[in-house]
């Protein structure tokens, strides 16, 4: 029996190392990191996290590549940094697209090699291998999940780890809710990965009222940015503590559009971006 850790979107190594320094029994695994980002400022720090963890673990190799429903080419957005998948070019769905505090002006579309993760796993492992996966992929998660269900692929994966991207990449509530759903019915669950935090922290999983609490906050922070950009003439028409307050409500209830009493502007949330329209 092989023991896998499959880190989809290696960045510049972080969840190399937090695997190395925290999972249990690191050195019993083989480390397949894919990064899809082609700028040397964040593969030349990659390089050398894995020459500093190699001898850490059994082996270590990066695929410069994106993690992806098929195999071939995708348009990705890369901002050297941080990188985001670009929908086959519909910019409704890349953090490019929209006006949110994740867009960035440096940010520029490339066509990179992608990997069938879900064939890719099944050609090379069996079901009797130890699998470790982990998703950092920038919204990519609300395709390959239910392609991996689909294809069967999510049978070989022992843990599965993700980071939700939800409103950065324009999804709903309901569509992330789905990806726990799909986690719970065909493996042990969806555990929410950081790798700032892992190891100094419980191993959590991702349920309905921790989703609730990661679209009230994304929400909060798309209001905060309306009203840097200057969508929003009057901030005491919108006081803090009375976002929070109605946010956590139409969360709470999924409610997608709601007024708050006593300003002149509307809160529409129904497409999972924050809009505020005035009132007439």
């Amino acid at each position: 029996m092989r023991k896998v850790f499959i880190d989809g979107g290696a960045n510049v190594g972080q969840s190399i190392e937090a695997f190395c320094n925290h999972y249990p029994n690191a050195e019993e695994f083989e480390i397949h990191s894919f990064e899809a980002s082609q700028s040397p400022n964040v593969l030349d720090p990659l390089n050398t996290i894995v020459g500093a963890f190699r001898d850490k673990v059994k082996s270590i190799d990066v695929h410069n590549k994106a993690i992806w429903i098929h195999d071939g080419e995708v348009t990705f957005c890369d901002s050297g940094n941080e990188s985001s998948f670009v929908w086959p070019v519909d910019t409704s769905k890349s953090t490019i697209a929209g006006s949110n505090k994740y867009c960035e002006k440096d940010q520029k579309n490339v066509n990179v090699e992608c990997v069938d993760i879900s064939s890719w796993i099944k050609s090379n492992f069996s079901k009797e291998d130890h699998i470790v996966l982990k998703l950092d992929i920038e919204g990519g998660e609300y395709d390959v999940i239910p392609k991996m269900l689909e294809a069967g692929a999510l049978e070989y994966v022992d843990k599965l780890f993700c980071e939700i991207h939800g409103i950065k990449c324009h999804y709903t509530f309901d569509q992330s809710m789905s990806l726990i759903n799909i986690a719970n019915e065909a493996t042990e669950g969806l555990y929410i990965w950081s790798a700032e935090s892992y190891g100094t922290r419980k191993e959590t999983k991702y349920d309905e009222e921790i989703l609730k609490r990661e679209y009230k906050k994304w929400h909060i922070n798309d209001i905060e940015c309306c009203y840097l950009r200057g969508d929003m003439d009057h901030i005491d028409d919108l006081p803090e503590h009375e976002v929070t307050r109605m946010v956590e409500i139409m969360i709470n209830n999924g409610i997608w559009k709601a007024k708050i009493k006593g300003t002149r502007y509307i809160i529409d949330l129904s497409d999972a971006c924050t809009t505020i329209g005035v009132l007439g």
